[in-house]
């Protein structure tokens, strides 16, 4: 008997899907970690930097000169560190509005009712400037529910990349006072 797959493996390491077309398609490429660790955000900052940039490295090997300006933590565990260092190294972090718990697909639920409970949970959820989170990787029902989604999602949404905030800046000096 062969091993189970594992369910999660690094996107752009040992087996990279982007290519340089990703860029050329107009794709915008994310860091969500090298391992998917949900516990990145409790490592000391430095180890989370070699994370993240080890994974920034092996993404733009796949997709040379690849801009990377988003962050997304696993599950949704940011901390003010995680944030910080991913801003440090350029990306803005990303959290979504709406979750289909497209991953959660319980053994009663057959594939039609599981693309489904995504297509309503999508239409139910989203509104402009919304984020939805999904998920490709081992999840063919995503796919399919994206075939019904993005016709009604371009019928009813710009649909477009979130904007960046501008970077910190000092605060302005105030008018000097006469004495």
């Amino acid at each position: 008997m062969s091993p189970a797959p594992p369910r999660w493996r690094p996107r752009a390491g040992p087996h990279p899907r982007p290519g340089p077309g990703c860029r050329a398609a107009g794709h915008t490429l994310c860091n969500h970690t090298w391992d998917h660790s949900l516990t990145i955000g409790k490592k000391r900052p430095g180890k989370i930097q070699d994370d993240l940039r080890r994974t920034n490295e092996a993404i733009r090997a796949a997709v040379p000169g690849a801009e990377i300006p988003f962050f997304r933590a696993p599950g949704g565990n940011f901390t003010d560190a995680l944030v910080q260092t991913a801003y440090t190294d350029g990306m803005t972090s990303l959290y979504w509005e709406v979750d289909p718990r497209d991953w959660e697909h319980t053994e009663k639920e057959d594939d039609a009712a599981h693309v489904d409970k995504i297509v309503k949970g999508v239409q139910k959820e989203t509104r402009p400037g919304a984020i939805v989170l999904s998920h490709d990787f081992n999840q063919p029902d995503t796919i399919l529910a994206y075939e019904q989604l993005l016709p009604w999602l371009t019928e009813n949404f710009q649909l477009g990349i979130p904007d960046q905030p501008p970077a910190p800046t000092a605060a302005a000096p105030g008018p000097a006072s006469s004495l």
